[in-house]
């Protein structure tokens, strides 16, 4: 879900703002959300990046399982097993218009599966009518879980 706050320049920096205020400032845009309703999960993305006029959602081949999480989260199981890498599925990007607060109807995928940690800038090349992507990626997400525990543990 994307929201513009109206206006947002002229709300004064570090003053109590009327929640009403801000509740009539907010523009909703149209959703993003699961193209098939009979599946539960939920595409992983780290961050996004924004090139002039839009915004680029890199969506991974790592997956949320719904009923996973909730039953990670009910037994107390760490985050990163509620996550699942599924090299079957390609990698894709969403595209959003600022100006017309909406998400492109089309998604650009990938050749094979993908997995995009870190996503450095994207930059619009106008003459080209192109967006160019700077970004960190991994071979896959078992990197992830393994790397993560190991710092983790190192901690205590």
């Amino acid at each position: 879900m994307v929201i513009k706050f109206k206006d947002a320049q002229n709300l004064p920096l570090g003053a109590m703002v009327d929640p009403a205020q801000i509740l009539q400032s907010m523009e909703f845009a149209s959703y993003l959300y699961n193209e098939n309703p009979r599946d539960s999960s939920v595409r992983y993305f780290h961050m996004f990046a924004a090139s002039g006029d839009f915004f680029v959602l890199p969506m991974n081949s790592m997956e949320l399982d719904a009923i996973k999480t909730l039953d990670s989260c009910r037994v107390g199981e760490p985050p990163m097993e509620m996550m699942q890498y599924d090299d079957s599925l390609n990698g894709y990007f969403k595209i959003f218009s600022k100006e017309k607060m909406e998400w492109f109807p089309v998604r650009f995928e990938t050749n094979t599966d993908f997995m995009q940690l870190h996503m450095i800038q994207a930059v619009f090349d106008e003459d080209k009518n192109l967006i160019k992507l700077d970004t960190l990626q991994t071979g896959n997400a078992d990197i992830l879980k393994g790397n993560f525990w190991k710092i983790f543990f190192q901690q205590f």
